[in-house]
């Protein structure tokens, strides 16, 4: 077992890099899964997995804070507070560590590098560039360094073609006149734990 030392930080920079954007908007649970499914069928995901992409479900579960990747179902399980795209991109992202192993094959904790630079590419995925980067940079200000360029060992970059027009996401950026989501303080209105 390796410690997951990182995972609270992890948190932070995620709810930091998402509040007050389209991430945090609660959305219905068809939608979450047609993202799900179009980042599945990626030529980006398929030419980086280590195999055929499987499906993965998305569901809501009774739990009003806890959402958590369960690998043995293939199944991501959202609280009714987390049907979010901001937690739907983390929970995606271990699903993405499960087809995509880390280079060298040995084991990292849930949240350690491999989880960070998929999750930065998972946000490329579903928004765009500048989301994914946005997690990127906010990584590198909690000291979790992520690179903000495809991780994975083949092209076509996560960015090529997102699920949303990347203009969804760039109009929202900056919600407080003049400070950038990434200059304010970290803040879960929701209280949402992403596992």
């Amino acid at each position: 077992m390796v410690r997951d030392v990182d995972r609270r930080q992890v948190y932070c920079a995620e709810d930091l890099s998402a509040e007050n954007t389209i991430l945090v908007l609660i959305r219905p649970i068809g939608q979450l899964q047609s993202v799900v499914d179009f980042v599945l069928q990626s030529v980006w995901w398929s030419a980086n997995s280590a195999g055929a992409p499987a499906a993965i479900g998305v569901s809501i579960n009774r739990s009003e804070l806890r959402s958590c990747w369960q690998p043995w179902t293939r199944r991501i399980s959202l609280s009714p507070k987390g049907a979010d795209l901001s937690t739907l991109c983390h929970e995606l992202a271990h699903a993405a560590v499960t087809d995509f192993p880390p280079l060298g094959g040995s084991q990292q904790p849930d949240h350690g590098s491999h989880f960070r630079n998929l999750h930065v590419a998972i946000r490329h995925a579903v928004l765009g560039r500048q989301c994914g980067d946005d997690l990127a940079e906010v990584y590198g200000q909690f000291g979790l360094g992520s690179r903000s360029i495809n991780p994975a060992k083949a092209h076509p970059p996560p960015w090529a073609n997102p699920a949303f027009e990347p203009a969804t996401y760039e109009a929202e950026r900056r919600t407080v006149p003049g400070a950038p989501v990434v200059a304010r303080v970290p803040q879960n209105g929701a209280g949402v734990i992403a596992l």
